[in-house]
């Protein structure tokens, strides 16, 4: 299989492409920079520029290329660029693939649960409204801006991602250092819902998802059961052998992070892949828990 793979360097990308070449798939990428390697090529989001050959096909393309969320602090200029580098990428994404000799029998593109916003204690799935918040309007403008593409002969997919765990970057990788030195604990109440997938097992649902002819629309990519900031840090502090007894309180999260804190650390997400269990995907069996002692054993 011929694959099309945009945030080839990031944390999911990078893990992907490793594990699709592993598989014998041929992975060809679009980088921000050039390298000396014949399936890598150039894109520029900002002047429109790429240096795909003219007659260049391919059977499934997977977008992931956006700026990290999380990095800094949001001011309107940061907000702006997390905005233009998902619809920007995700519009002349769009421009390639309607410029394909033949068109990719399946598009799956980025998104997030934090399309659903601060849901409280309710659950909610891919046929639930989204509210009027930054990180929902996020979602909503990166999904329609890849819209175009769905046909009568290519397949789209929102791959609306929860929090992902790994060792290599996200939240448990911030995560660990502060719980290795006993300083970790809960966030705000710790009553808000993390929903989260691990990082092996995001990929074993890309697989699914490519295979899985019939799923088409968003998809909710997180384990079955969302869990509670305050059980995630006993967790993560059971499998470092270590205390959670360092909270850290709304008010300080505020401070420090803004408006940030309150959709990223203090809001709550309980999210149902819903999709995923009507079409029988096969979760792992192990709890969140052993998952995460996993993770942090074999460093993924």
């Amino acid at each position: 299989m011929q694959i099309l793979l945009t945030g080839s360097t990031g944390l999911i990308g990078s893990f992907l492409l490793k594990r699709f070449q592993q598989q014998g798939h041929q992975v060809f990428t679009l980088d921000r920079h050039r390298f000396d390697d014949p399936n890598r090529f150039y894109w520029d989001i900002n002047s429109g520029a790429w240096d795909l050959p003219a007659d260049f096909t391919c059977d499934v393309v997977i977008h992931l290329t956006g700026e990290n969320i999380a990095a800094q602090r949001w001011s309107d200029a940061r907000k702006k660029r997390i905005i233009d580098s998902r619809v920007k990428s995700t519009a002349l994404l769009v421009d390639i693939i309607e410029r394909m000799p033949s068109p990719p029998s399946l598009v799956m593109s980025g998104s997030a649960i934090g399309f659903y916003g601060n849901t409280g204690t309710t659950k909610v799935d891919e046929h639930s409204s989204p509210p009027d918040e930054f990180m929902s309007d996020i979602c909503q403008q990166w999904e329609a801006a890849i819209s175009p593409v769905k046909s009568d002969t290519t397949r789209l997919v929102n791959l609306r991602t929860g929090v992902v765990l790994s060792t290599h970057g996200g939240a448990l990788a911030k995560m660990l250092l502060p719980f290795k030195l006993g300083l970790g604990g809960k966030v705000g109440t710790g009553q808000q819902y993390m929903s989260v997938v691990t990082l092996p097992e995001y990929a074993n649902m890309i697989d699914f998802l490519i295979n899985t002819k019939d799923i088409e629309g968003p998809v909710n990519l997180v384990s079955q059961q969302p869990i509670t900031n305050h059980r995630f840090a006993n967790m993560l502090a059971k499998a470092l052998s270590r205390p959670a007894i360092f909270p850290l309180p709304a008010f300080v999260a505020k401070i420090m992070l803004g408006e940030m804190a309150e959709e990223l650390l203090l809001a709550s997400n309980r999210v149902v892949p819903t999709k995923l269990i009507e079409h029988e995907f096969s979760f792992d069996k192990l709890p969140m828990e052993k998952q995460i002692e996993m993770l942090i054993r074999q460093k993924l």
